[in-house]
C-alpha cells in the first residue's frame, strides 16, 4: 500500500516553513488519522505523551522520527510507528510505501 492512498497531511510548519510532522488515515482502520513528528522542536512543543488521542488525530508523540524523502511518494520514518496499544497500526513508512 502508498502512504498516498492513506489522505496523507503535513503538519504544522516550524521556523523554516517546512513540514514538522505528518499524519494519515490509519493502514489498520483507514478512519483514524494517526500523526507523527520528525522535527524535535515540534515534539518539545507537544503537551503530550505516549499516543494523545487530539480528537481527529492520533498524535504518537512518544519519539521523533527520523526523515528522509521530500514528498509523500518518497517518505521514509524510522523507526516503526506503533499505534497498537490503541487498537491501530503498527508498521513501517519506507519510501512512501506503508508496510
Amino acid at each position: 500500500m502508498k502512504l498516498t492512498e492513506l489522505e496523507p497531511r503535513w503538519l504544522d510548519r516550524n521556523v523554516k516553513g517546512e513540514p514538522c510532522g505528518v499524519s494519515f488515515l490509519c493502514p489498520h482502520c483507514r478512519t483514524q488519522r494517526l500523526g507523527v513528528f520528525w522535527d524535535a522542536q515540534a515534539f518539545h512543543d507537544w503537551d503530550g505523551d505516549g499516543v494523545v488521542d487530539e480528537g481527529e488525530i492520533v498524535i504518537v508523540a512518544d519519539k521523533v522520527w527520523v526523515k528522509t524523502g521530500a514528498d509523500f511518494e518518497s517518505l521514509t520514518l524510522t523507526p516503526s510507528i506503533d499505534v497498537s496499544a490503541s487498537g491501530h497500526w503498527h508498521g513501517h513508512i519506507t519510501n512512501g510505501d506503508i508496510k
